[in-house]
């Protein structure tokens, strides 16, 4: 089976032995991605692998409290080519309809602005847990090892599967 680690600390940031883990983790070729949110910004980190081992992706995601307030979804792909791809989306939680879900989101974003500027935040560098450009919004590719692209391979496919079509459709009133 294909493995997905999560954790609330990032690899580096782990002193007693995460380089031990980094290297375990790498040496198995069934891992793909290792979650983690301890910085709370966003973070892509490719891991090499060892022992033939393909290698795993890092994946650090911000808090939901401090700025920028976004989460992501995760939705894996079998490519059918022994190769899978794990779409990374960020999103933000935004007013939609004129309820009291509006009032607490925009007192949310000013509360997570406002922590900004009173931890030094100038507008010249950095903006909170934003992450670099390719650090946000991607598409991580990682090979799948043979006896699982093999058992993949089994499941008849006419095309590709979607969320809404595993998870059913979001309700709108």
């Amino acid at each position: 089976m294909l493995v997905i680690v999560t954790s609330h600390y990032t690899i580096s940031s782990i002193k007693k032995n995460g380089d031990k883990l980094d290297a375990l983790l790498a040496s198995y070729p069934n891992v793909m991605l290792f979650l983690e949110g301890h910085g709370h910004y966003n973070e892509v980190v490719p891991h090499l692998g060892t022992n033939g081992a393909a290698g795993y992706w890092e994946v650090q995601t911000p808090s939901d409290i401090q700025f920028p307030q976004q989460s992501r979804i995760f939705e894996i792909v079998d490519n059918r080519d022994g190769t899978g791809t794990v779409y990374v989306t960020l999103y933000d939680h935004w007013p939609i309809v004129g309820d009291d879900a509006d009032t607490l989101s925009e007192l949310g974003r000013q509360l997570a602005f406002e922590d900004e500027l009173a931890a030094g935040w100038d507008g010249t560098g950095p903006f909170g847990g934003m992450g670099e450009l390719s650090d946000r919004n991607v598409a991580l590719t990682f090979a799948i090892p043979s006896a699982i692209a093999d058992k993949l391979a089994q499941i008849p496919s006419d095309g590709s599967i979607t969320s809404v079509d595993a998870l059913g459709k979001l309700y709108h009133p």
